[in-house]
């Protein structure tokens, strides 16, 4: 009895062709983008409450991360969404670090940026562990160097700020796309037909 008990569990954990850690680290993950896109839109509501961003793209955006998703197979999808979720925290750093100028009540604001940050850090801290999981071939996941921001005018942070968080948005919605092309079922299938 205790046998079979043990092989149901061991199936269990190995059905889809991950183990259990790893489909309770993808769910994590896809939990933690839902929450992300729900406080991303929160904080862009906001700062167009506040007039800390413009209320529409801007017909030139400036240089900021791309909200798409590269990558041929999952192993680069989740590269490129640890680099470009590390840069984009870069441009939240460089957005708080302008409050100040762009409203006259930056604590009114600034709880949804921390909270935005810290989801998206716990979402890099996900994807690094998933990697390391699944593809420990690839090595570490590599944080990239923070780029240098020029000074900014007070329109020029406003426009920075307008494209940084609706490529967010965008870039939330990719990585969900992403993972749903991904799920632990259809990586299981894909390493049934491999064998």
């Amino acid at each position: 009895m205790f046998l079979v008990f043990t092989l149901t569990l061991v199936g269990l954990q190995w059905s889809f062709g991950l183990p259990a850690v790893v489909r309770t680290d993808f769910d994590r993950l896809w939990s933690i983008t839902e929450i992300l896109q729900h406080e991303v839109e929160r904080l862009i509501n906001k700062s167009m409450e506040y007039s800390i961003i413009f209320r529409n793209m801007p017909k030139y955006p400036e240089k900021t991360p791309s909200s798409s998703v590269s990558g041929k197979s999952f192993p680069q999808n989740l590269k490129d969404i640890f680099i470009k979720g590390h840069l984009f925290d870069f441009h939240m750093d460089e957005m708080s670090r302008h409050l100040k100028n762009l409203t006259k009540h930056p604590h009114r604001i600034s709880p949804f940026f921390t909270a935005v940050k810290g989801t998206l850090q716990r979402l890099l801290q996900t994807v690094n562990r998933i990697s390391e999981s699944v593809h420990p071939e690839m090595g570490q996941l590599i944080v990239p160097a923070p780029p240098e921001f020029p000074e900014r005018s007070f329109f020029e942070q406003r426009r920075h700020g307008t494209v940084v968080l609706f490529r967010l948005r965008e870039w939330v919605e990719n990585v969900q796309r992403v993972l749903r092309e991904h799920s632990p079922s259809q990586l299981g299938e894909k390493k049934v037909s491999n064998v």
